[in-house]
């Protein structure tokens, strides 16, 4: 159980590390759970998940001044979307390859150089967004998402995208 919201344990777990990292960067206060936000509604707010089935399906730590995310992040086998919008990351870590239900990465406005080829695992990818990061190259692993049909890179360091 997880701010009243039945979850696996490894699911808990995940969301305590996370909530830890939050408390650290003062974007949540001691004592505080991450929200639970609405599943029709992920994106309204900046900091909360959403579940379904006792699982989480979405996952918001927007401006949360995030220097890493946690591998415990790919304790989350359920999640689709993420959004981890105007961090400090520069690297995304390589567990989210294991999220197979992921659908939709929102990573715009961070620091990001490089992607892990993990992300070439993610099969039901739609949705790809990393505007405004410091990328100068992407993963040739990304030309195995058969179902990516959005690739936002604007404002990156790339000489080209690939087709």
């Amino acid at each position: 159980m997880y701010n009243g919201v039945a979850l696996s344990a490894a699911e808990v777990a995940a969301l305590t590390q996370l909530e830890a990292r939050l408390q650290q960067t003062g974007r949540l206060a001691q004592g505080t759970p991450i929200a639970v936000m609405t599943p029709d509604s992920p994106g309204d707010s900046a900091i909360g998940f959403a579940a379904a089935g006792q699982a989480v399906v979405a996952l918001a730590l927007r401006d949360c001044a995030l220097p890493t995310l946690p591998a415990a992040i790919g304790r989350l086998p359920a999640l689709q979307e993420l959004n981890i919008t105007g961090n400090r990351l520069t690297t995304l870590p390589a567990a989210l390859g294991r999220l197979r239900n992921l659908r939709r990465i929102v990573a715009d406005n961070n620091r990001i150089t490089a992607l892990p080829s993990a992300l070439g695992e993610l099969a039901n990818l739609e949705e790809l967004h990393l505007d405004n990061n410091q990328l100068a190259d992407l993963p040739p692993s990304l030309g195995q998402l058969g179902k990516l049909r959005v690739l936002s890179v604007y404002g990156n360091r790339l000489p080209t995208v690939p087709a």
